[in-house]
C-alpha cells in the first residue's frame, strides 16, 4: 500500500513539474466590430504555439505555427463563416485554451474557456502509470488497443486528479496502443512489449 502511495505521489510530482514548466495560455477574444473580432493570447515565451480555428464538422478553418513568443494576437473577419459553432485552441507545449464560438447572422459570441493538460503517460517494466488533470470532470477510460482489437478498459471515473497504475505483466509480445477516452481528445501512447 505505501509503495502505491509513493508511486501515485511521484506521477503527481512529475506532472506538476512538467504542467509547471509550461505557462498555462490565457486567451481574450473581443469583438472589434459585428464580423471582426481579436483573437489574443499570452502564450509561453520559450516554445511555439498552435493557432486552430476549427469548425464543428472538423473542418480546420484557420491554423498557424507561431514562433516562441509571449503573445499572439490577430484579427479575424467572421463574416464570411457560416452559422455555427467554432473552437478557438491556443496549444503552448503540453497545455491547451479552448473557447468556443458561436456564429449566428454574421454576429458571434464567445463562451467561456476551457484549460486541458496533456495526460501524462510512462511504462516501468511491467506497470503503465497514467495522470490526468480532468478540469471538466469527463468521464473518462483508458483503452488498450493490440492493433484493432480492444485487449483492456477500465473506466477512471470523473474525478479532477486522476492517477492510476495498471499491471501489464501478462499482456504477450506486441505493439500496443493505450488511449485516453472520454476527455474531449483522445490521447494516445504507445506501447512495445
Amino acid at each position: 500500500m505505501k509503495t502505491k502511495q509513493f508511486v501515485l505521489a511521484l506521477l503527481s510530482l512529475v506532472l506538476t513539474i512538467s504542467t509547471g514548466a509550461t505557462k498555462i495560455p490565457k486567451m481574450n477574444i473581443l469583438a472589434l466590430d459585428d464580423s471582426k473580432a481579436l483573437i489574443s493570447a499570452e502564450t509561453d515565451p520559450t516554445v511555439s504555439s498552435e493557432i486552430l480555428i476549427e469548425a464543428e464538422n472538423g473542418q480546420t478553418v484557420y491554423y498557424k505555427m507561431s514562433k516562441a513568443s509571449n503573445v499572439f494576437k490577430s484579427i479575424f473577419d467572421l463574416s464570411n463563416l457560416k452559422d455555427g459553432t467554432y473552437t478557438v485552441k491556443i496549444t503552448t507545449g503540453a497545455v491547451s485554451a479552448k473557447r468556443s464560438v458561436e456564429v449566428r447572422n454574421g454576429e458571434f459570441a464567445v463562451n467561456d474557456i476551457k484549460i486541458q493538460v496533456e495526460p501524462y503517460f510512462t511504462c516501468d517494466g511491467n506497470l503503465l502509470k497514467v495522470s490526468y488533470l480532468n478540469f471538466d470532470e469527463d468521464n473518462v477510460s483508458l483503452l488498450i488497443y493490440n492493433g484493432s482489437q480492444l485487449v483492456f478498459q477500465s473506466d477512471l471515473g470523473q474525478e479532477f486528479n486522476i492517477q492510476k497504475g495498471f499491471d501489464i505483466s501478462h499482456m504477450v509480445t506486441g505493439n500496443y496502443s493505450v488511449v485516453l477516452a472520454g476527455t474531449g481528445e483522445d490521447y494516445n501512447y504507445r506501447i512495445n512489449r
